[in-house]
């Protein structure tokens, strides 16, 4: 058996051999004794709050496995003692959360070690990988709670000579109470489990609709799934011993930098890519009358076997897609604060497939215990709960679906478009999907401009509904949203991530101010891969607040200059601060006398030689903004007054005919005024209409009766604010 020596080269000098439960017995492969030193001296008879934190140095090389080398400690500098008392993985310190206080009296005293994997293991082959990267190197640390009277020499003799890696379930039962391990690196978290995706199907007017078919559409339907997931990145395995025979097995992932997530889903957990089975249980969460097989599918679509099998693949794409954004969503919102996974163990409670499940878990393989329940284990937290109790939503749009009724009718006079960029899956008519532009593979050739049709057809579904060409259910609704990502986030994107929240008036300057300086001092794109995406849903009062105001009977309709002033307002409040184009452009959005001047002109040209004139300004690219920002409101303050002027003409002739004839010319004519006023909406919607500011102007017109959600993720800040 080799011994140990711990030495400081001054004073303290210690020689043991490890105790049987210790991995320099257990894991030990090489032979000879293990020599310690100390970088800094201890005093001889000092108690622990006397002990000086130091580097540790190791005079000949280690080398660990089971039956052949998995694990090598490398001659020099490969670790550290330290010290805690208060709290022990403090956020405000650690890489790693989550914290755990320490009674007074005591103290944490820890040892820590680099150890490198062999570059030959494979996935399966380490009972020492922990499902880290093989070549790569893994910090190893024990913490053990000692009473603050203890002697150093004891504590950091205890230490070594019983001094865990926790492998298997014998490491861990050998574990006293209080007593942590942790093994830390970077690598992949696998498991398969079973999730409900909320399947939401957003139902969307277009063009010409003069009349409604029956809708033979699924509300509040859930699609059930297998999901494959792989988590890869810096992340941290935390065995924590309690008392009686349960322990904590935790996985944390790492403050400031995030895990790459990657989803696969099936109907089953075999289901491939472009199968009918995951198309097929999409139809059969959302439609009344969904196809039973491809076969008929194919016949009631007019499909052919190659369209439906490139249907299904981009299908399959959204919802992992939209999976992915989920995971990483919940995985950064928990960062700092609570574990990506972590389990309460109750080792006399659990059964052979149990304890095969947590071996395999201690080996990055987290299928047994995220996809199956087992006696003795309880999940404390986990990233995928939310997906397993389907509070995450695929969105589903409908475009035109009151044309038709079915959505397989729709898709039948229609095209199937996939968001790569969100997930979302939108079935159009013919015309809506020419507009927003796809791939012979059934994606969108730009989400923006996909986002901006369906803001577009919230607007016209809204003006539909007030007209009382659709039914005003109301648990009718409709949405649309907003989506950015960065793969490099700089502070100002962080910045404007949180000016969105605020001018949606989600987030006070307060609070957002303290967000941003919570993260501290950040390097220029130091804040790594981000999304921004804000989420707002109409019903009811907001869509009647959109066009028609006032106490009277019927309301009255808004005017252009009032819409001017909402969209003016909003543009004003999501300019970014430190632009240095942003003061030029807030001078006609708040001044009301250049405002008439500007739309009076209209010209672009003459609008530059006014600003100039004026001496506002004379630099292109900022006279360029200002002309651009006046055009854009221009537009939408036109569109709308013309949808309110229509919509009150009609609500007008409803007052007096409660129940009018259809075929009535007046009332005909009055709803084909409506469709003709919506096609500025429909035709001349600019890309700004899908981005924070339609969003923003469509809340404020509804007086803020939308419901809205802005998440911002990012490794180093993320949030979510809503209005419910």
């Amino acid at each position: 058996m080799a011994g140990m020596t711990i030495t400081d080269n001054l004073s303290l000098s210690v020689n043991f051999p490890p105790d049987g439960s210790s991995a320099f017995l257990k894991y030990l492969l090489s032979p000879g004794p293990i020599n310690l030193v100390l970088t800094q001296p201890q005093k001889v008879g000092a108690i622990l709050d006397q002990l000086v934190p130091c580097g540790l140095t190791f005079t000949t090389p280690v080398k660990l496995g089971v039956t052949a080398e998995e694990l090598a400690i490398q001659p020099g500098l490969q670790g550290f003692i330290g010290i805690n008392t208060g709290t022990l993985f403090d956020p405000k310190t650690d890489d790693f959360g989550v914290a755990v206080a320490i009674p007074p009296g005591q103290a944490y005293v820890s040892a820590g070690i680099k150890a490198s994997l062999n570059a030959g293991l494979t996935n399966q082959s380490g009972d020492l990988q922990f499902g880290f990267g093989a070549g790569t190197g893994v910090t190893l640390t024990n913490y053990r709670l000692f009473d603050a009277n203890t002697k150093v020499i004891s504590a950091v003799q205890t230490l070594f000579q019983q001094f865990v890696i926790p492998a298997d379930l014998q490491d861990v039962e050998n574990m006293t109470p209080n007593t942590v391990a942790t093994v830390e690196g970077s690598g992949s978290l696998k498991f398969s489990a079973n999730a409900n995706l909320a399947a939401v199907t957003n139902p969307l007017a277009t063009l010409d609709l003069l009349s409604v078919a029956t809708l033979s559409i699924k509300p509040g339907a859930s699609l059930a799934l297998g999901v494959g997931v792989t988590l890869t990145g810096g992340y941290q395995v935390r065995v924590r011993r309690l008392d009686g025979r349960k322990f904590q097995l935790g996985y944390e992932t790492k403050r400031g930098e995030q895990l790459a997530v990657t989803a696969s889903a099936g109907s089953g957990l075999t289901a491939g890519v472009g199968g009918f089975d995951l198309l097929a249980s999409l139809l059969k969460a959302i439609s009344a009358d969904p196809a039973v097989d491809k076969d008929t599918f194919g016949q009631q679509t007019g499909l052919s076997d190659g369209e439906i099998t490139a249907i299904s693949a981009a299908v399959k794409a959204g919802i992992d897609r939209s999976l992915s954004l989920s995971l990483s969503s919940e995985i950064n919102l928990s960062a700092g604060s609570a574990a990506a996974f972590s389990y309460e163990i109750d080792l006399d409670a659990l059964d052979d497939d149990g304890k095969q499940a947590v071996h395999a878990a201690l080996g990055g393989d987290l299928e047994g215990l995220e996809g199956s329940d087992h006696p003795g284990v309880t999940r404390l937290t986990s990233v995928f709960s939310s997906l397993r109790d389907g509070r995450h939503v695929l969105k589903i749009n409908l475009l035109g679906i009151f044309n038709f009724g079915s959505v397989t009718e729709l898709l039948k006079n229609g095209r199937l478009i996939v968001d790569r960029e969100t997930g979302s899956i939108t079935v159009a008519d013919q015309a809506t999907a020419r507009r927003i532009g796809f791939t012979s593979d059934n994606f969108a050739q730009d989400g923006s401009k996909l986002r901006t049709v369906l803001a577009s057809g919230v607007t016209m579904t809204a003006g539909y509904t007030v007209g009382g060409v659709i039914p005003n259910d109301p648990s009718f609704g409709c949405s649309c949203w907003s989506f950015e990502f960065h793969q490099k986030t700089n502070q100002q994107n962080i910045q404007f991530y949180l000016h969105v929240a605020q001018a949606l008036q989600l987030m006070s300057a307060a609070d957002a101010s303290a967000k941003l300086t919570s993260v501290g001092l950040v390097p220029n794109d130091g804040f790594g891969p981000s999304t921004l995406h804000a989420d707002s849903s109409y019903a009811g009062a907001a869509f009647e607040g959109m066009f028609l105001q006032g106490d009277g009977d019927p309301k009255q309709p808004r005017s252009r200059p009032d819409y001017e002033n909402v969209g003016r307002a909003a543009l004003a409040s999501l300019l970014p601060p430190d632009d240095p184009v942003s003061p030029i452009r807030r001078v006609p959005l708040t001044d009301d006398a250049l405002w008439q001047k500007l739309t009076n002109l209209l010209s672009a040209e003459a609008m530059k030689q006014e600003l100039t004139d004026l001496g506002i300004t004379d630099n292109p690219a900022a006279l360029g903004a200002v002309v651009d920002d006046v055009l854009l409101i221009f537009w939408w303050a036109g569109a709308m007054s013309a949808m309110a002027n229509a919509l009150g003409n009609l609500s007008q002739f409803l007052k007096g005919n409660p129940k009018p004839d259809p075929q009535n010319n007046t009332f005909k004519k009055l709803r084909q005024a409506l469709a003709d006023a919506m096609v500025s909406v429909s035709n001349d919607a600019k890309p700004s209409f899908g981005e924070p500011w339609g969003l923003l102007v469509m809340a404020q017109a509804s007086g803020l009766n939308d419901a809205t959600t802005v998440t911002a993720v990012s490794p180093k800040l993320s949030f979510v604010v809503h209005r419910p």
